[in-house]
Parts: C-alpha cells; structure tokens; sequence
C-alpha cells in the first residue's frame, strides 16, 4: 500500500514519530478542522533528541544517546566527586589538620562548605531543572566541581615545602632532645619565626572549593535521577538507579584506599636533604593533595561526554504515558509550569504530603550520621585502634566498598520484585524494617581497642608532682622544650612521655634515647642517696635505665577486624534503603514533581543534615581530646584523644539518629495512601485528554486522504501504541475502553 505522496506506509513503531492523516468530508465542521490543526502547533525543533553539542551531532555518536551509555557518564562523574568529597576530603582531614594546625570543628567547617552551596542552589536548579535540559544542568555541575577541586590543591602550593618540626635545621635537631644552655629561648622563638602557624587564608580557600564542590554537585542526585527515572521503563528503573548509587558507593571507598595509599607518598613528593621520615612518624605529613588532582580531570571528562545530550531521549515521553495509563506513576500537576510563581505552591503540596516528609526526615537524621562520622572515621580508628594514617583510610576503604554495595544491590533487589502499584508502600515498608535492624547495629561502636592513652603529665603526673595537665617537671624544666612538637617516646619504665626533650633525655643513639633524666626520679635506685658503696653500681644501672624509644608505648590494641566486619553489616542495613527511599519520593508525588521532590528534600537533608553533621561530630570529638598542640599563633590540632569517652558518645549520639529514623520511616509508611479507584479513573481521564503526543521530536508530517463520508480523523503513532480520537462525537475514550475490561476494578 502507497501514501498519497507515492511513499511506503512507515512503522507505527518508528520511535516517536507523529504523523496525522485527515479524511475529509464535504460536510465537516470549520470547527472539526481547526482541533485537527490546532493539535500540532508546538515546536518540535525544541525537542531534539539528537546527541551532541550545539550544532555539532556527529553520526558516530549517536550510538551512545541511551540510556545506558548515559548512566555510565553519570556513573563516572558520581564516582569520581565521591571519591573526593567523601573519600579522599575524609582521609585527609587528619593530615590538613596537622599541616595547616586546624581543629576538628575547623576542618568539619570545611566539610560542611560544600553542603551549603547546594543548600542555596538546589531549590532553583531542581524546580527550573524539572522544565529545562537536565544534562546540560549535569555538565555544567560537573564543571564546577571540577574547578573547586583544583582550586581545593592551591593551598598546597600557596604554603611551600614542608619541614617538619624539630628537623628543619641542625640547631633545631639539637631541640629534639633536652639542652640546658642560653639559647634555648633563643632557638625556641625561632622556629616560631620560621615554621609559623595557622593561617586563616588556607582555611577561607578550602571553604571556597567546597563551595564550588557543592555548587556542581547539587543537580547531580536530584536530576540526574529524574533524568534516569524518566528514559527508562519503570519498572526497570530500580535496577539503573541501583546500578548507579553502587557505582557511587564504590567512590569513597576507592577513595579511602587511594588516599590512604597516597598518604604512604610525602606530601612534597620528595623529602628535603637530610631527612628520613616514615610514615609511622607523628611529624609525617602524606601527599592529601594528590587525589583531588586526578579526580578533577576524571570529572572533567565526564562534563564533555553530559553536555552531549538531549533533553529527552527516544521513546521517553511514550513510556511516561504509558506508566500513568498503567497507575505506576501519578500523572503531571498542569497547575506547575516551570514559573517562579509555581514555587510556593509546589512546596506547599509537598509539605502536606506526609509519606513524603516523614521519609524525608528519616533521610536527615541518617545523613547526620554519615556527613558527621564519614570525615572522621580515620581519626577515630587511629584513636580506638593505634592504627596509622595509611592503615586507617585503607581500612575505611576495604569496610565501605562491600557494605555498601551489598546493601545497594540487595535494595535495588527487593524494588525490582515488587508489582507497579505496590512499590511506594513496599518501598516504605522496607526502609523502616531495615533501619529497625541498623538501631540495634550501633553497638558495634562499643567493641574495645586500645586501653586508655597513658601520658606522663597528662594523664597521671611525673614522679614527686601533683599537677596534671602539665608535661614540666622539674626533670625537664631546664631543657627548654617550650615549643617541641609532640613526638611521643616510651621509657623502659613503660610510660609514655611527650617527646625526648620532657622526658630529660641529652643523648640520641640510632634511634634510641639515652641519660633521660625523668627515669631517674622514677626508680626507687635513684631515690635514695648517692654514696660511694654503690656508685658504680649506680652508673652501670643508668646506662641500662636511663633509655627510651620513639612512639607510644604498647596500649594492647586489638579487636579491629572485629570492628570492621560490624561496620559492614551497619553499612548495608543503612545503604540497603537508598534505592527504596528513593522511589517512595518519586512515587508519592506528580510525575512532572520528581525532581523538585528530590530537589525540596536535598534541601532538608543539607539544611538539618550535612551541614550541622560534621560540626556537631567535630564539637563531640573535641570535647574528647586529651591533648593540643599548642602553636606561635595560639591553639592547633588535637594530639590525643580519649578513646573510650569517644566510643561512647559517637555510640550515643549515633543510636539517637538511628531511632529517630526508624520512627520516622515507620511513619512514613503508615501515612501512604494508595491511589483509589476514582484517582486512576482521573489518571486515564488525564491520558484521554493528552493522547496527542504534546513534545513531537520531529517535524510532523500531514497525510490528506479522501474518504467519502468519514469523519475527521487524527492518528498519532507512537513508540509501542496508537491512539484514535473520532471528532464526531462517536467517539470510545480510553477510559470507557479501560471499564469495559473485566480486571479494570472500576465501575
């Protein structure tokens, strides 16, 4: 069979191709004539799905405008700025703190930097994102966070080669150890002079990268979801998103790996002459900087490859239709149309929406949890275990990459069994199941390590002293050790002491320290008075006594990989509900509302969540150290924590955000309200009056075909369907067509 024109008739399966062929009769209404014109009147050329950049659509590429190939790119730009906002920013907060002297709540100021960009753009970019170009909101994101990662490595140039303390010159080695002479004051406010202290200006320029950070990463998981969600089928949905939080949740603990490893590296690459640090040495400082570097570049890449695509790709516009039709998505607000003026009452509905808030919360009160402990958890396994640096971001690594890919998969799992119209409910139930098991998991936190730290002066005085809290005695009151940096040794004596130069010692053998005055007030030989009869014996004892060697002394740490496996297991009942919790929000509200759902809750979840998380957790950590550093500006850095009152309290707080979730998400379920019968009938009454394709991609093209005696007719041909609407009145709607079946449950 030949069209009018002389063409073969082309597929009603051509994907989004509309077409209309009119049969005219001599009687027809002018009014039948202009609905017949009238249906056609958008632009199409606004809805290219073509993949490339501008006017440049190279042919070669468009066989990568899917969605497949468009989550691998988005899987590659999440992965990457998770790998340093959550992987390598984490594991080396430690090490900026030493560097640049910061204290926890400084370095949780930074952390939350980033969640506050996004707090003030996310609103915008998700309500506008809803009606705009997606990937380009994407692309441009991803240049951003990209510029404030590199901006993010400037401080490490802007402060030049480090020299570590107590080294940097070979007068200043001699202050390593205890020397009575009249340049000790001398020498001490030298290296102040030459080794400085902390500087606002490092701090205000990590502020500023994580604010572009967060500025290009604020669409990522509010449109970058939508954007998923609606090219895909949804039933399969569960599975792309699920593909892509696993993918994500690989980030930071590649993160942590690598950053631990490069942490094995100097910071400068290559120590100065005369120096020969390990990374054992509490004055090592490991190349943090690195990571960032190289991320950049990955995210970079990714930004060229999201730019390249379209608004909508093919087909997906059909499939939303249908998935209304079917009740698996509730149909688009036509009050909302992309206006600033739709903000309000957008919010207002989703406000009211008590599936929606309640899982919201539940959401924040877990983000607490993870923006709070994620930067600090390599400093809390080198409190409570002894671990290194390098050890501790490698271990992080190794627990996070299985707990929460596991838990991701096994959620996307579970999605993917449920029936369309039971996946809100479903989804709900299982968030509060699974979070009601994670509560009880906190108790992983009160596995013990190491014993309580054990520092002469600190925490039990020297020798003939009552003060505590104070590293001078009169053993080392004429050595000078004013401005030593904390570099702990261990006597034979068992005890722990600050540095070489507090513990008296005037002599360094290898390695080992001798004549450390402090042991001699510690052993009852040395108590007594001197006399001729046991002199010699005297010396001999001193030469065997009088020693110590550098690091802490054995604080019987144990139970890590215990610790570990329980950490995997909180992992994957937490991360198990990513997915879920997802599809709740975006099945309990209008279709064209998802983003800005994602958007509204991205905002509640950074506002009560992310950005008070690190702070408050920095402040509990604080509040349990031992020990600061004290710098030629003021205070520095924590140098020994209590690790029990840490396990404690992060258990405490922890278990108190654990059960506010479970309550909320219990909430959550109990409050949604499946669609009823007259709401689905509303649904088809909706797909009924939008059955013409209201975004052609392509220029349509009209078939005129004379029958006499037919009425006007317009034929849309779609991806898998076809729709007729008869402009005679005579017409049967999808709906009486929808209640004409024996399974429809509508009367």
């Amino acid at each position: 069979m030949e069209t009018p024109h002389g063409g073969s008739p082309r597929s009603l399966h051509d994907h989004d191709d509309v077409y209309q062929a009119r049969t005219h009769n001599t009687a027809a209404s002018p009014s039948n004539h202009r609905l017949a014109t009238d249906t056609f009147s958008i632009d199409s050329s606004h809805y290219d799905e073509q993949c490339g950049w501008s006017k440049c659509k190279p042919k070669k590429i468009q066989k990568l405008n899917s969605p497949k190939w468009f989550l691998f790119f988005l899987a590659v730009f999440s992965v990457s700025q998770s790998m340093i906002v959550n992987g390598f920013t984490n594991v080396g907060l430690g090490t900026l703190e030493k560097q640049f002297k910061l204290t926890s709540k400084q370095s949780g100021m930074i952390v939350a930097a980033k969640e506050l960009s996004s707090l003030l753009l996310i609103a915008f970019l998700s309500f506008y994102g809803s009606f705009g170009h997606k990937p380009k909101y994407l692309g441009y994101g991803a240049i951003s966070t990209a510029c404030g990662s590199m901006l993010y490595v400037l401080p490490h140039a802007l402060i030049g080669k480090h020299i570590p303390k107590g080294m940097s010159m070979k007068i200043f080695r001699s202050q390593e150890l205890c020397s009575i002479t009249s340049m000790n004051q001398t020498l001490s406010e030298a290296r102040c002079e030459m080794l400085g202290g902390s500087e606002w200006y490092y701090l205000f320029v990590f502020i500023i990268a994580k604010l572009l950070i967060g500025a290009g990463t604020a669409p990522l998981f509010t449109l970058g979801t939508s954007y998923l969600d609606e090219n895909v089928k949804p039933k399969v949905a569960p599975v792309y998103l699920g593909i892509w939080y696993a993918c994500t949740s690989f980030g930071p603990g590649i993160g942590f790996v690598a950053g631990g490893t490069l942490l094995n590296v100097y910071v400068d690459l290559i120590q100065p002459p005369g120096f020969d640090l390990t990374p054992e040495d509490p004055r090592w400082i490991g190349a943090w900087w690195l990571g960032h570097f190289f991320g950049a570049i990955l995210i970079f890449l990714s930004a060229c490859a999201l730019l390249a695509y379209p608004r909508s790709m093919p087909g997906a516009r059909e499939m939303r239709r249908q998935a209304i039709r079917d009740g698996t998505l509730r149909p688009e607000d036509n009050r909302l149309q992309g206006k600033i003026t739709d903000i309000i009452p957008a919010t207002l509905t989703l406000f009211k929406n008590m599936t929606f808030m309640f899982n919201t919360l539940a959401l924040t009160c877990t983000m607490v949890i993870s923006t709070g402990l994620g930067p600090f958890v390599v400093k809390y396994l080198q409190a409570q275990f002894g671990v290194s640096i390098m050890k501790a971001g490698i271990a992080s690594g190794i627990a996070l990459i299985p707990g929460t890919t596991i838990g991701i998969f096994l959620g996307s799992y579970l999605m993917r069994r449920m029936k369309g119209q039971n996946t809100c409910e479903g989804a709900a139930r299982y968030c509060f199941i699974f979070q009601m098991l994670a509560v009880l998991s906190v108790a992983s936190f009160l596995i013990p390590g190491c014993d309580r730290p054990s520092i002469v002066g600190i925490h039990h005085e020297y020798k003939n002293s009552t003060i505590l809290n104070n590293v001078t005695s009169s053993c080392n009151a004429n050595c000078a050790c004013h401005g030593i940096q904390f570099e702990p040794v261990c006597g034979v004596d068992n005890q722990t002491y600050f540095s070489p130069c507090h513990m008296g010692c005037t002599q360094k053998i290898n390695k080992t320290y001798h004549s450390c005055r402090c042991l001699d007030s510690r052993f009852s030989d040395w108590n007594t008075k001197r006399s001729p009869l046991n002199y010699s014996h005297s010396i001999a004892f001193e030469e065997q006594s009088l020693t110590a060697k550098l690091g802490e002394c054995d604080r019987n740490c144990q139970n890590m990989v215990p610790f570990l496996c329980a950490i995997v297991v909180l992992l994957i009942l937490n991360f198990v509900n990513a997915v879920p919790g997802k599809m709740v929000v975006m099945r309990c509200v209008p279709d064209n509302e998802r983003a800005y759902a994602l958007g509204v809750q991205w905002i509640v979840l950074t506002l009560l969540g992310a950005i008070p998380g690190p702070l408050l957790f920095g402040i509990f950590i604080d509040k349990t150290c031992d020990l600061w550093e004290t710098t030629c500006h003021g205070q520095g850095n924590c140098l020994v924590y209590d690790n029990k009152i840490l396990s404690y309290r992060l258990a405490g707080a922890i278990f108190i955000f654990e059960a506010l979730a479970a309550l909320c998400y219990f909430i959550s379920w109990k409050t949604f309200k499946p669609m009823g019968e007259k709401e689905i009938a509303r649904n088809l009454d909706y797909i009924t009056s939008t059955s013409i394709d209201p975004d052609p991609p392509f220029d349509t093209q009209a078939l005129n075909t004379e029958t006499p005696g037919s009425p006007d007719l317009t034929i849309t041909t779609d991806l898998s369907d076809s729709y007729l609407s008869i402009n005679n009145g005579v017409s049967k709607s999808l709906l009486e067509a929808q209640m004409d079946r024996p399974d429809s449950g509508i009367e």
